[in-house]
């Protein structure tokens, strides 16, 4: 079920909740083939509810775009002249599309599982600007910004470690700013929901 949706002049974001069962999706799809073949081959319900979700999502701005994958994974429409980034987590799905710009998204929850992998993607600095009375909302944002960061830089080789994040202050909505190795600076716009975080970025 479309949750949200996000637009300016430079891209559009959709967010999506996933409520309905496989055929339901299927049917929001009009039970295209290529994609009922797709699926076909996924042995995991999530992957597939996931999978079909973001299609959805793309259709209700897009609806005759078909998502594709280059050889790092990387999503891309080929049939239409944007470019396209996709997350989902839990019940939710994202995408975002923009024609004139490069452009990375990640949905991340609000759980504790970040907080127990912190020193895997932040650096000393890092850790030390977290604000410890929005702890797991400050590392939720923080993973999900290097996720954006590194969708939309496509570098294989890049670690979490190469994207250092500038300090700041988590409120319900924002930015910062990220430093990549290579002294690209992104800016990550971000929003904060219940139970989960969705930041993204373009350039």
């Amino acid at each position: 079920m479309l949750l949200e949706k996000i637009e300016n002049k430079d891209y559009t974001i959709i967010l999506w909740t996933i409520e309905e069962s496989k055929d339901e999706l299927l049917e929001i799809l009009n039970f295209n083939p290529d994609i009922i073949e797709q699926i076909s081959a996924f042995n995991s319900e999530k992957r597939t509810l996931e999978y079909l979700a973001v299609r959805c999502a793309l259709k209700e701005v897009l609806p005759n775009a078909i998502i594709s994958y280059d050889n790092n994974g990387k999503p891309y429409l080929n049939n239409c002249n944007y470019n396209i980034s996709i997350s989902h987590t839990g019940h939710f799905a994202a995408i975002i599309i923009s024609q004139s710009h490069s452009t990375g998204i990640d949905i991340e929850r609000i759980t504790e599982r970040v907080e127990r992998v912190k020193h895997k993607f932040l650096s000393e600095n890092e850790l030390s600007n977290i604000n410890s009375k929005s702890e797991r909302t400050h590392l939720a944002l923080l993973w999900a910004a290097k996720e954006a960061a590194y969708k939309i830089l496509n570098i294989p080789q890049l670690s979490f470690y190469d994207i250092e994040t500038d300090k700041f202050q988590p409120y319900l909505n924002g930015d910062f700013n990220a430093k990549i190795k290579n002294n690209d600076i992104l800016n990550l716009q971000y929003k904060v929901y219940r139970d989960f975080v969705l930041v993204w970025t373009i350039k």
